[in-house]
């Protein structure tokens, strides 16, 4: 907490206050952005979660085939390693190679494209959007 405290005391100093004014008002104009992004990343969670489940299914009725895993395990939460899945496929980093000869792999596909194209490329550019809004507001007010 007293590093936040420290943060928020660089405010006092010329040369670092129009860059706390500037991340304080990005944070503050991005909030419905947040909501957005929360709301898409819970939908992908879902559908990663159910995916998973039913990959577990089909593990238990064919013990001879290869184990399926759609989701990466970093938890012995299945809820918690599917949101982290899509989060991370939010940030770029793609763990597909466990489509290949499932028997979800169209929708596995459709899915992992639409997710891929709607968070980083729709989302990203809007935050980008919307931060380069923010600064060119607190430029305007800047002393």
């Amino acid at each position: 907490m007293l590093w936040i405290k420290m943060f928020y005391w660089m405010r006092l100093f010329k040369s670092t206050a129009h860059f706390v004014t500037l991340i304080f008002e990005t944070i503050y104009d991005i909030k419905v952005f947040l909501i957005m992004l929360f709301i898409i990343l819970s939908g992908f969670t879902n559908f990663f979660y159910i995916i998973n489940k039913n990959a577990e299914d089909y593990n238990i009725s064919h013990p001879d085939d290869p184990k399926i895993d759609y989701v990466s395990h970093h938890t012995d939460n299945e809820f918690v390693n599917s949101a982290l899945q899509v989060y991370m496929l939010a940030m770029g980093e793609f763990y597909f190679e466990s489509f290949y000869g499932s028997p979800d792999m169209t929708i596995l596909w459709v899915m992992w494209l639409l997710g891929s194209f709607i968070l980083l490329i729709v989302f990203m550019n809007m935050l980008i959007a919307i931060m380069g809004e923010t600064f060119g507001r607190v430029q305007e007010i800047q002393e």
